[in-house]
């Protein structure tokens, strides 16, 4: 039986880190054999709360506003957390021409000791695929069957989140839904 695996996006140096590691202790204690990981944007933007940029970014057409970081770290890492890249920037990768995509991938993956990449928003292209196959990275496919916690009932295998949805309460009660 395959394991259910619990993925936190947009963890980064702006998260609230109290928040997921209680969240990720709790997954372990509630089904002992899950896996959980964590798609990290070392790359982000201040003043947002907890977001890797400001959500103002998703209505822009021009994406150089994501070029414009102001901070670069890694949060610390719980110790039985997958760790996954979710790209040097947070940006939809499609969006990029090859080489921006093999910068982004390879040098967060390598920062971060990651062979798994989990884009953006769900969203990549052959490039992306390309890149990931050639450099035995794991590529993280929506489509693969992801229920986001924000949006679905409690059920699946592969569930994903944004801590900065929930309370630890909130993400509790998701469980009895």
């Amino acid at each position: 039986m395959d394991k259910i695996i619990f993925r936190f996006d947009d963890v980064c140096i702006n998260s609230d880190m109290e928040l997921h590691n209680k969240m990720t202790d709790y997954l372990f204690e509630k089904f002992p054999d899950c896996k959980v990981m964590w798609a990290i944007s070392p790359l982000v933007h201040d003043e947002c709360g907890q977001r890797v940029y400001p959500k103002i970014f998703n209505a822009f057409s021009d994406i150089h506003a994501f070029f414009r970081p102001d901070s670069c770290g890694i949060p610390e890492l719980h110790p039985k957390v997958k760790v996954a890249s979710h790209g040097l920037i947070h940006i939809d990768h499609r969006l990029l021409t090859k080489e921006q995509q093999e910068m982004s991938i390879l040098i967060s993956c390598s920062l971060l000791k990651a062979k798994v990449f989990v884009p953006p928003f769900n969203k990549y292209n052959q490039h992306t695929q390309d890149i990931c196959y050639e450099n035995n990275i794991e590529l993280i496919r929506f489509e693969t069957g992801w229920n986001c916690m924000e949006y679905n009932i409690c059920g699946g295998k592969n569930i994903y989140l944004h801590a900065r949805e929930f309370t630890f309460e909130s993400f509790k009660k998701w469980f009895e839904s």
